[in-house]
């Protein structure tokens, strides 16, 4: 290859790396009690439920998470597949459907992913000791409770703005009980920036639910 090309190459693949955002899951909590209950939990198959009203980015976000965890040996189920009759009729799952889907494909765990506004809770922090979404927030505790507090929020047609920034919220409930098990929060992103995103945060979300011991091959 002549030298001039190979530099411009290697130029623009650099600039190109440079311009993609980084993700990093800045903070991260997991209910002790409970899972010291759930001795014998195995988060192996995970029922993923994208919280918007946004069908590009429902699909987006949870095609990347599901490709990465079915790489690192995992089993994911995908609500825009199990729940396809339902979101293609423009209408929002509710959490009866989330739950009967959840437990017909035997999944162990379900784990959503909300894009929250920043400035929308106060607790959003920037480190991981104060981040403590439950029992403060007593809503957090379940998945009946945490579905049917966003859900009329983040479904509302024009919540998700490309002028707005948000910060990744994702949650990982216990199957069984529905009880939470897990929280965990990226950085604030701009929401344009999702796309370029969304596999970049499939695999530090993967990797911190290990590092936390929540995903167990």
């Amino acid at each position: 290859m002549n030298r001039n090309i190979l530099y411009v190459f290697l130029s623009n693949a650099l600039l190109l790396s440079a311009c993609t955002p980084t993700v990093q899951v800045k903070s991260s909590w997991k209910n002790e009690p409970q899972l010291k209950q759930l001795q014998t939990a195995v988060y192996r198959n995970i029922f993923i439920v994208a919280l918007t009203d946004n069908p590009s980015n429902r699909r987006i976000v949870e095609d990347d998470l599901a490709e990465v965890a079915a790489a690192e040996g995992y089993t994911p189920i995908k609500s825009v597949e199990a729940l396809a009759t339902v979101f293609t009729s423009g209408k929002a799952a509710d959490q009866a459907q989330i739950l009967q889907a959840a437990k017909e494909m035997n999944a162990h765990g379900i784990f959503t992913i909300a894009l929250i506004e920043k400035g929308t809770e106060t607790r959003h922090t920037s480190g991981s000791t104060a981040y403590a979404p439950f029992p403060k927030y007593d809503w957090y505790g379940n998945f009946g409770g945490y579905y049917g507090h966003w859900s009329g929020v983040l479904y509302d047609p024009g919540y998700y703005a490309a002028e707005k920034a948000y910060y990744i919220e994702s949650n990982l409930f216990d199957a069984g009980s529905e009880n939470i098990v897990w929280s965990g929060q990226s950085e604030p992103y701009n929401s344009p920036t999702l796309p370029a995103m969304s596999k970049k945060f499939a695999h530090a979300i993967i990797k911190q639910l290990e590092k936390d011991g929540l995903l167990r091959r």
